[in-house]
């Protein structure tokens, strides 16, 4: 695969994944957080093995199962904390939250791999967290949601997850790593439904179509598919490329739920935008220097 297609798929991931707030927001109204998450992913998975069981049966390993259960843990933290948050914020407000993992990204790369942060990455990294800022001014004034935690929460692990994810897929096959983790995924959060939540079997079929957009669209395509396109686009990429996801969500949360950000809300946007098109910059410059 070419690094121009990857990035392709990359971006068609995130515009799918970007809809599955909208779609948790719908379907948490009738059912229970963990339930709503074991669905979603463990659907997903068996969609997946049935689709894939060759490519599946050939690349299965104990070393594959490691993998995807680190992955599959960092993701049942990710999307918990991302529930919690929808349960009590706008979409717009836990979107950009949740995808401050672009500014965590260059930071667990520095930690883990002693890779520095370029100057102009450090640059759009303060540009695009100056965007976020400006979702927590409403009316002007300094606004802390209850959804802030868990927002926060969220794109510290999902950055985790982006990091792990870009190093096991250099190793193994990505596609059946991406489906693993789904399994372990849903199996862990149906397991936590069945401790702490009465199931609920959904009924009415708004519900039932946004459960099943969840698990074929955001899930079986959306989670799988990155880590098929981060194996040939760089990790600081995939970062930046997550920026693209509040800004759809805000769109959909805009035009289906009357959600409006607000000035300060554009203005964050925009902010979003010019600093991932500065870190591109930036780091097309840099690899180019250093050819």
């Amino acid at each position: 695969m070419s690094t121009t297609f990857a990035k392709g798929l990359m971006v068609s991931v995130i515009l799918a994944r970007s809809t599955s707030f909208l779609f948790s927001k719908i379907s948490l109204v009738h059912m229970g957080l963990f339930e709503l998450l074991g669905l979603r992913f463990f659907f997903a998975f068996l969609v997946l093995l049935l689709i894939y069981r060759k490519t599946m049966a050939r690349s299965f390993s104990l070393t594959m199962v490691k993998k995807a259960s680190v992955l599959g843990v960092i993701l049942y933290v990710v999307m918990a904390s991302e529930m919690m948050a929808l349960k009590t914020s706008d979409i717009y407000f836990t979107a950009f939250l949740e995808n401050m993992a672009f500014a965590f990204v260059p930071f667990i790369l520095w930690a883990a791999q002693g890779k520095r942060p370029s100057l102009p990455v450090v640059g759009a990294i303060l540009v695009m967290t100056g965007g976020v800022g400006c979702l927590t001014l409403k009316g002007g004034s300094l606004s802390l949601e209850s959804g802030l935690f868990w927002g926060l929460s969220a794109a510290f692990f999902y950055g985790l997850f982006i990091y792990e994810t870009g190093r096991m897929a250099q190793s193994c096959d990505p596609l059946a790593l991406g489906t693993w983790q789904m399994g372990i995924m849903g199996a862990l959060n149906l397991a936590t439904s069945a401790v702490f939540e009465t199931p609920v079997i959904p009924s009415d079929p708004l519900t039932i179509g946004s459960v099943l957009a969840l698990t074929l669209l955001c899930s079986a395509f959306g989670f799988t598919f990155q880590t098929v396109a981060q194996k040939y686009i760089p990790t600081e990429d995939a970062g930046f490329f997550c920026a693209l996801d509040p800004l759809f969500a805000s769109l959909w949360g805009f035009l289906f739920l009357g959600e409006n950000p607000g000035t300060t809300g554009c203005l964050g946007a925009l902010l979003v935008l010019l600093g991932m098109a500065a870190a591109q910059k930036g780091e097309s410059g840099r690899k180019r220097a250093a050819a």
